[in-house]
């Protein structure tokens, strides 16, 4: 699945057809490294910049499984299928859901 139906730029398209960067050669290396100072300068910190090679759930469980504790207690608005997954995760983290439902679109 992607995001979409979206028609890519042509600039875009030129740059998928570069050859693909070995993810564990150097040039990888620096341009991560150059992405990451980057994204310390847009969210003004220091601390340590990840970036997720995931899908969206992998990405919930990331966060979840680095700020919840078991037994805590997370309040998680329903209003669809993203935010009751996100309510899956949090428990199958040992975590307990508080739902709130809010209407769609209101």
């Amino acid at each position: 699945m992607i995001p979409g139906p979206t028609t890519p730029a042509q600039r875009v398209m030129l740059a998928m057809s570069r050859p693909l960067i070995n993810h564990r050669g150097p040039e990888f290396k620096l341009l991560l490294e150059e992405i990451q100072t980057g994204l310390k300068y847009v969210f003004q910190t220091e601390n340590p910049i990840v970036i997720l090679t995931s899908s969206g759930t992998g990405g919930m469980e990331f966060a979840v499984s680095n700020v919840i504790n078991k037994s805590d207690t997370v309040i998680v608005p329903t209003m669809g299928f993203f935010c009751d997954r996100f309510a899956e995760i949090v428990e199958a983290c040992g975590g307990r859901v508080s739902r709130i439902q809010i209407e769609w679109g209101s």
